[in-house]
């Protein structure tokens, strides 16, 4: 009798032991009948990050459920993106019907890419989550997503009141100075021309040719044009001096910048125009033999 109670005993204790694994040790993800699987959209984000802009981006995803048994399914998300947080809207989700029902429901994942990020660099979202059934937890294979940064095109100046406003002299060349930087997010290409061009060369102005300046993504240039001017030149000229942005050009959008400059050409005074001549090599010759001339014939005069 007594050995029979002490195998009773043996039988309980471990009934008992295999309950209590069941109930705290969860089943492997791979092992469940009921199915569920996220997915995001195939196709990358874009997202704009220019000045101004929100820098948020959406993607579209859907939660698929395919159950075994009667008890309902609860589905919890969660994502996470290489630029930030992110959310998942829901954030949960629950699946009813009967064993063997199928489901799928519509999520969106949001997450906010910073002003000024350079388009090289190239997001992730990935999406994740557990589901719970019967009081048992189970992992979710995890799913990601692209986002591609547009580049935008921006084209800072800086210069000096006194490189935009010159006073020169007819038949001088004069210089204009200022700094040019790439504030777009990528690499991009200047073009450097005036916008009166053809004005300005009519007028017998000498304007260098257009040029282009490769910039890369926060470049700077310093930019120095030399002007000539004609001799029969006199008064004020606007040079309205013009950058564009190749890459915008190319891409439909405007980036631009225009630089006034202002050119007071002034006649050379009396006093200025006497000064210039007696410090002129010709002059200085002339004088120079002028000076040995007289004295030989003084020498000549006294001999």
């Amino acid at each position: 009798m007594e050995k029979r109670n002490r195998i009773l005993g043996l039988f309980v204790a471990l009934v008992f032991l295999f309950s209590s694994i069941q109930i705290f040790v969860l089943p492997s993800k791979a092992n469940p009948l009921t199915e569920v699987e996220v997915d995001l959209q195939d196709e990358p984000a874009k997202v704009d990050v220019s000045p101004g802009s929100s820098g948020i981006v959406k993607m579209e995803g859907t939660v698929y459920c395919k159950k075994w048994g009667p008890d309902q399914v609860k589905v919890y998300l969660n994502a996470t993106s290489t630029f930030g947080g992110a959310s998942v809207i829901p954030p949960s989700l629950v699946f009813g019907g009967s064993g063997g029902s199928e489901e799928t429901k519509s999520i969106a994942v949001t997450t906010r890419v910073p002003q000024g990020t350079s388009c090289s660099e190239t997001g992730t979202v990935t999406l994740s989550g557990y589901y719970v059934q019967s009081g048992f937890q189970y992992e979710i294979e995890p799913d990601s997503g692209t986002i591609i940064v547009l580049q935008y095109y921006l084209i800072a100046t800086g210069y000096e009141k006194s490189n935009i406003n010159k006073t020169a002299k007819p038949g001088e060349d004069t210089e204009i100075k200022f700094e040019m930087k790439n504030a777009g997010n990528g690499n991009d290409i200047f073009v450097i021309d005036f916008a009166n061009r053809e004005f300005l060369e009519e007028e017998g102005f000498k304007l260098p040719d257009p040029k282009e300046y490769v910039m890369p993504e926060n470049g700077k240039e310093n930019v120095s044009l030399k002007i000539g001017i004609s001799e029969d030149k006199s008064g004020n000229y606007n040079l309205e001096i013009f950058i564009q942005s190749k890459g915008s050009e190319e891409s439909g959008f405007t980036a631009t910048s225009t630089i006034p400059a202002r050119v007071n050409i002034v006649e050379s005074s009396i006093t200025e125009k006497i000064g210039s001549v007696v410090l002129s090599p010709l002059f200085i010759g002339a004088m120079v033999i002028i000076i040995v001339i007289i004295v030989v014939l003084i020498r000549r005069k006294k001999g």
